[in-house]
Formats: structure tokens, C-alpha cells, sequence
């Protein structure tokens, strides 16, 4: 009875941890609201990668137009999801700069008085 006892715990952890090896396989998992991408932005502001979050979108501006971030909104422009980036001290002053949500390109630049 002993023997058969011990016989069944082995085959039930053997079987648990081949079952958690199993799970380890699989891709990495990320939180759904962090885009599953390489990409950064560039010196001249352009994007190498894929959808691009709030940070990122940051990056873009101040690589394209130097200065800092005071403020980053999600915004809708001409129907496509865009970051709205508002720096000061840029190379043209105060601006806010219409960033795609999609794929990292700066969809329009304007004066922010």
C-alpha cells in the first residue's frame, strides 16, 4: 500500500511540473496597453517601429524638434488616433505636435501661443 502511495505522489508531481514546463514555452506576455514593438524614434523625429504609446510619443517630438514635454494628450485628427505632444522651449518655441497612434509619423505642427 505504501509503495503504490508513494508511486502515485511521484506520477502527480511529475505530471505538475511537466504541466509548468509546458506553460514556460510560450511567447513573453505583455500588459495590452504596451505595444509589442522594437521600434524608437529616430534623431530626425521618425519612428522604426509599430504603435507607439505615450512616452514614445514623446520621444518623436523632442527628437524632432528639440525642448520638453510639458503635456501629452490622446487626441483625433482627420479620423486617426494621435498623441497630441505640447513642448516649450523647441526649435520653433511652444508647440503641440499631432503624433499617429498606428505608426509613430507626425501628422501636423503647430504654433501653441
Amino acid at each position: 500500500m505504501l509503495r503504490t502511495s508513494r508511486a502515485v505522489t511521484i506520477s502527480a508531481v511529475a505530471l505538475a511540473l511537466s504541466a509548468a514546463l509546458v506553460g514556460c514555452t510560450g511567447p513573453a506576455q505583455t500588459p495590452r496597453d504596451t505595444p509589442m514593438s522594437s521600434g524608437g524614434a529616430t534623431s530626425n523625429g521618425t519612428w522604426n517601429g509599430g504603435p507607439v504609446n505615450r512616452d514614445q510619443a514623446g520621444q518623436i517630438a523632442v527628437s524632432k524638434y528639440g525642448g520638453t514635454v510639458k503635456n501629452i494628450d490622446s487626441d483625433t485628427f482627420q479620423a486617426a488616433e494621435v498623441w497630441e505632444v505640447e513642448l516649450q522651449n523647441s526649435n520653433e518655441g511652444r508647440i503641440e505636435v499631432k503624433i499617429s497612434k498606428t505608426n509613430g509619423s507626425i501628422l501636423k505642427t503647430e504654433k501653441d501661443g
